[in-house]
C-alpha cells in the first residue's frame, strides 16, 4: 500500500516502510497524501499493539499444546521451564516472538513425553497401579489407536 501511495503521489520513500512513518515526514508530504499516510501509519501501529497484546495468549496456548502433546497435565515445574525457555530465547538470543514460539514448539515436539507413551517406573515387580492419565492413554491407544480425547469445552487441568 505504501509503494502504491508513493507512486500515486510521487513520494520519495527512501528506506521508509510502514513501520517507520513518522509525523514529521508525513507533514512534509503533499496535503492530499497525508490522510492516507496517516491512516496507514495508525493501522500499522494498531496491528502491532494487537499482536503484542496477544503474546500472553500465545504462551497459554503453548502450555495447552504441551498438555495435548504430552497427553497429561503439566507439572508446575514443566510449565515454568517452558515459559523460562521462551523468556531466555527473547532476552539472551534476541529472538522475536514468532521465532521463540516456534522454538518452544520444537522443544515440546522433541520431548520424550511426546515421542513415547511413557508410564512411571515402579520399584516393585508385578502389578502396578496406573494413574488416571496413564490408564486413559493405554485404553485410548488400545481401542482407537489414538490419543485420549481431551475434556471438551474445558481448559486442560494444570498440575501444581
Amino acid at each position: 500500500m505504501l509503494s502504491f501511495l508513493a507512486s500515486r503521489f510521487e513520494l520519495d520513500l527512501g528506506q521508509r516502510k510502514a513501520a517507520n512513518l513518522d509525523q514529521s515526514w508525513i507533514s512534509q508530504t503533499p496535503v492530499e497524501a497525508r490522510p492516507y499516510l496517516q491512516q496507514l501509519s495508525d493501522e500499522y501501529r494498531s496491528v502491532q499493539q494487537a499482536l503484542q497484546a496477544a503474546e500472553q495468549g500465545h504462551l497459554k496456548d503453548l502450555l495447552q499444546f504441551a498438555y495435548f502433546a504430552w497427553r497429561r497435565p503439566l507439572k508446575a515445574t514443566q510449565q515454568s521451564q517452558l515459559l523460562n525457555y521462551y523468556v531466555r530465547l527473547r532476552t539472551e538470543y534476541e529472538f522475536d516472538h514468532p521465532q521463540a514460539v516456534r522454538t518452544v514448539l520444537a522443544r515440546i515436539l522433541v520431548a520424550p513425553d511426546f515421542l513415547y507413551r511413557l508410564e512411571r517406573p515402579t520399584t516393585t515387580s508385578g502389578v502396578s497401579v496406573l494413574s488416571a492419565y496413564e490408564l486413559a492413554s493405554r485404553l485410548s491407544y488400545f481401542l482407537w489407536s489414538s490419543m485420549p480425547v481431551p475434556h471438551c469445552g474445558r481448559p486442560p487441568p494444570m498440575a501444581s
